[in-house]
C-alpha cells in the first residue's frame, strides 16, 4: 500500500505542476519561463502544457459532441411531434399551420446545428440609402450646439 500512496502523492504533485504550466502559459509566459518557474527543462514545460491543452480539448470535444446529439434529439421529437399533428385528419387548420411552422423552425435549428446551409455571400453594391421617419407622436430631436461655440 505504500508503494501506491507515493505514486499517487507523485501523480498529484505532476498534476500540480501541470495545471501552473497552463496557467502561467495563459499568462503569457514563454516555455523557457515557465520551465524555470516550475523546475521543468524547457522540453518539458511545452509537452506539459500541450498534453494539458490535448485533454482539455479532448474534453471540450466530448461534451461538445454529447450537447449536440442532446439538441438533435429534442428537435427530431419537435418535428416528430408537428409531423403526426399535420397527419391527425382531426387537426384544426390552425393546430396544422403552428406545426408546420414548428417543423420548419426545428428543421433550420437542426440545419445550424450540424452546418449544413451553405453559407451566405452579401454584397455590398456601393449604394446606401437612409430614410429618418419621425413617429407621429415624436418631435424632431434638435440639433446639438455647435461644438466650437463658447458657452460664456
Amino acid at each position: 500500500m505504500a508503494h501506491q500512496s507515493a505514486t499517487s502523492g507523485r501523480m498529484v504533485v505532476a498534476a500540480q505542476r501541470r495545471e501552473e504550466a497552463v496557467r502561467l502559459r495563459v499568462a503569457g509566459y514563454s516555455y523557457q519561463a515557465i520551465a524555470e518557474a516550475i523546475g521543468f527543462s524547457n522540453v518539458a514545460a511545452r509537452k506539459s502544457v500541450m498534453v494539458a491543452l490535448d485533454k482539455l480539448n479532448s474534453t471540450c470535444t466530448e461534451t461538445t459532441t454529447r450537447m449536440r446529439t442532446l439538441e438533435t434529439e429534442r428537435l427530431t421529437g419537435i418535428i416528430r411531434d408537428a409531423d403526426a399533428i399535420l397527419r391527425d385528419p382531426a387537426s384544426s387548420n390552425s393546430d396544422r399551420l403552428r406545426a408546420l411552422e414548428l417543423k420548419v423552425k426545428a428543421s433550420e435549428s437542426l440545419r445550424k446545428l450540424w452546418g449544413l446551409d451553405a453559407p451566405t455571400k452579401v454584397e455590398n453594391e456601393g449604394e446606401l440609402s437612409i430614410r429618418v421617419v419621425y413617429d407621429d407622436y415624436a418631435e424632431p430631436t434638435k440639433a446639438a450646439p455647435n461644438a466650437n461655440a463658447s458657452n460664456t
